[in-house]
């Protein structure tokens, strides 16, 4: 199982709303989170489980990645053996503490009736989640991403969620999914109410200079700023492009080197292809 691909935007929607599903379908995003709606007692949880099916169903062939954000705690479980024959891209499973949950919704996933690709995404929102940060990313092959969420984290150490106090957890959530060779999406902070002004773009870029690839998105509108900000840039693409022809024109027997003359090693390679995938308008 590889890392899924950077994704730049990831688009937060409820599955009880197959309108707002059909609305951001085509608008620039790089997936879409289906949210299974929190509480499992709630009747939007309850409508939202009920409506999955049918809307997994309707972005089918769309060539979009599909997430879906599954219930915290035990109900994930449930949820997992429930839909796991669903084809989807990942799992995100809130509140990822414990090695041994993802463990076992991986082995869930491998058992379904279907062979299935899908990955999870553990979503780091606690203290112990970030403590575990480098564990949940290496636990098991399913692992695809990590993913950081500053404003639950925040409320978690109750502090306001602010770069000042988000920046340290959120770049040792990167360094455990780097050291597994997964991506993380995340930022630095919180952006209520799906804004997508100045802050949110700022904190984008403090969110790519700790090293996460993309965001996960409150609303559409942040979509387009994500993409920008997270995009590879043309100094970079140009030296991606570089690594891949000396590559290709390397001589037998003799180490590749770029045009600075610097040996092109594993770690080169892997960040000349994410710096590709990157590149998509």
């Amino acid at each position: 199982m590889n890392a899924i691909e950077p994704l730049r935007s990831v688009v937060a929607v409820s599955a009880a709303r197959p309108d707002l599903v059909e609305k951001v379908m085509g608008r620039g995003a790089d997936a879409i989170l289906l949210d299974l709606e929190g509480e499992a007692t709630s009747d939007l949880h309850r409508a939202a489980v009920a409506a999955l099916p049918d809307v997994v169903q309707m972005l089918k062939g769309r060539e979009t990645v599909v997430l879906v954000r599954l219930t915290p705690g035990l109900e994930a479980t449930n949820e997992l053996r429930m839909f796991t024959d669903l084809a989807i891209d990942a799992w995100v499973l809130p509140r990822a503490e414990d090695p041994q949950q993802i463990q076992t919704l991986a082995s869930i996933v491998r058992a379904a009736r279907r062979p299935s690709d899908a990955g999870l995404v553990p979503l780091i929102q606690t203290a112990r989640g970030v403590v575990a940060a480098a564990t949940l990313g290496g636990c098991d092959m399913r692992v695809m991403a990590l993913a950081f969420d500053g404003d639950a984290f925040a409320e978690d150490l109750g502090i306001a969620p602010e770069p000042v106090g988000l920046a340290m957890p959120g770049q040792q959530v990167v360094l455990g999914a780097r050291a597994a060779g997964r991506c993380a999406l995340g930022l630095p902070g919180a952006v209520r109410g799906g804004d997508a002004s100045e802050r949110f773009r700022s904190l984008c870029i403090h969110g790519r200079a700790l090293g996460f690839s993309g965001v996960l998105c409150s609303a559409l509108a942040q979509a387009p700023v994500a993409n920008k900000v997270f995009r590879s840039s043309e100094d970079e693409i140009a030296w991606a492009d570089g690594i891949d022809e000396q590559l290709a024109a390397r001589v037998s027997g003799h180490s590749p080197r770029d045009r600075d003359g610097r040996l092109i090693d594993r770690s080169v390679v892997d960040r000349a292809r994410l710096v590709s995938l990157r590149a998509r308008s």
